[in-house]
């Protein structure tokens, strides 16, 4: 009798690897978990034409291709750097210090909380009057 054997405790179904063969590591897992939605959903977010950006978007993109992508994203709404580093499948923090911040220093992206820098939900947009700011003179 064929009987059925229940994955164990956390394989989620997953074949083990036989004895000495490695599991490749999972590319950017430790960011994924930390981030509100996948990739696939935030791509989903996106309107056709940024999609088909992101899409060709290779590995080896030129500086300046990236960064309009990246300003362009966050012309669309506010996105952290790792939401960013998710879209666009980049390692978060390098990618925060090669465009993130030269793209704030040229004030083509701005603090979506500009009092305080430092906030755990900070996100970045291509305009400030995009920022959620607490600071605005109200009329």
């Amino acid at each position: 009798m064929g009987e059925k054997i229940l994955p164990q405790h956390g394989t989620l179904g997953k074949k083990i690897p036989p004895q000495g063969e490695k599991i490749p590591p999972q590319h950017g897992t430790f960011e994924i978990e930390s981030q509100p939605n996948s990739r696939n959903e935030l791509l989903r977010e996106l309107p056709k034409g940024l999609q088909e950006r992101v899409a060709k978007l290779g590995k080896w993109a030129s500086r300046e291709k990236v960064s309009q992508l990246l300003v362009d994203l966050c012309a669309f709404k506010p996105y952290s750097y790792e939401e960013l580093a998710l879209i666009i499948q980049r390692a978060a923090k390098p990618m925060k210090d090669k465009y993130i911040k030269p793209l704030r220093l040229a004030n083509k992206l701005f603090y979506w909380i500009p009092e305080m820098i430092n906030h755990p939900l900070q996100k970045y947009v291509a305009d400030p009057l995009m920022a959620r700011s607490n600071t605005k003179k109200k009329k």
